[in-house]
């Protein structure tokens, strides 16, 4: 009897095992097409990303190089707008000076042949010019007329050391540098302009050298300095002819802006 027990049991055992094993999930094949095509995407995906950048990477590197040109162009553009605001400076001032030259010449015609009036101490008196100081004076400013500006130069240094106390050295200073800003001199022509200021401010020539200093430093690119000594023109010596003209200038550059052309 209990044999018979037994092998039944067995049987359901076994069947039950069988049955467990039919419902197990089979193993997903490694070649699957999903699997298969999921990977290919990401393949390609990755392959677009790095062309995409590759293509970031070459605009940016040409920008870059097309910018670097547009400097190289601006750059240039920007040294010959220099260049030539420094030659339009040196001539602008070069046909102001020609102006007030001829226009002194034609004012006062005899001043530049009488002796500068100076207030004397009463100690002492101001000589007289000569004929012999004022034949070298006439005859060095005759070649600033003819435009031998080298020449007068040299005359009017000549003349200024042969005769040191006559009255007319603060008009050969004047016109000496005169010639050196014809020449684009310009220290050595602000040089001569100051010493006539600074040894004989009351000479005739005073309004004139001082207006001459101004646009010497106007055509040095010293606008502020060149403003401030046109206005002391104005300021100082209100009457003179060289007074209307700082002012004719200062209304030119106040038109023009703060530019500071000439």
């Amino acid at each position: 009897m209990k044999s018979l027990t037994v092998l039944p049991l067995a049987g359901i055992l076994v069947a039950l095992a069988l049955a467990g094993c039919a419902t197990k999930p089979k193993p997903v094949p490694l070649t699957d097409p999903v699997y298969a095509k999921i990977d290919a995407l990401e393949i390609r995906v990755a392959h677009l990303e790095h062309v995409l950048q590759g293509r970031s990477l070459f605009k940016l590197t040409a920008q870059a190089q097309r910018e670097r040109g547009d400097i190289r162009k601006l750059s240039g553009a920007l040294a010959s707008l220099r260049h030539d605001l420094r030659h339009f400076r040196h001539a602008e001032s070069a046909r102001w000076i020609e102006v007030y030259r001829r226009l002194s010449r034609l004012q006062s015609a005899s001043t530049d042949l009488q002796p500068a009036v100076m207030p004397a101490p009463s100690t002492s008196t101001q000589p007289p010019a000569t004929a012999t100081d004022t034949t070298a004076y006439q005859n060095a400013l005759n070649l600033v007329e003819a435009g031998h500006y080298h020449a007068a130069i040299a005359a009017f240094s000549a003349f200024r050391q042969t005769y040191p106390q006559s009255p007319l050295v603060a008009n050969a200073d004047y016109w000496e540098g005169a010639a050196k800003l014809q020449l684009q001199d310009f220290s050595g022509a602000l040089k001569d302009s100051l010493r006539v200021l600074k040894d004989q401010p009351q000479s005739p020539k005073a309004p004139a050298a001082l207006f001459q200093a101004g646009l010497i430093q106007l055509a040095m690119g010293e606008v502020t300095a060149g403003k401030k000594t046109l206005t002391a023109v104005e300021r100082q010596y209100p009457d003179s002819s060289s007074a209307r003209l700082a002012h004719e200038k200062l209304m030119k550059l106040k038109a023009g802006g703060s530019s500071g052309h000439p």
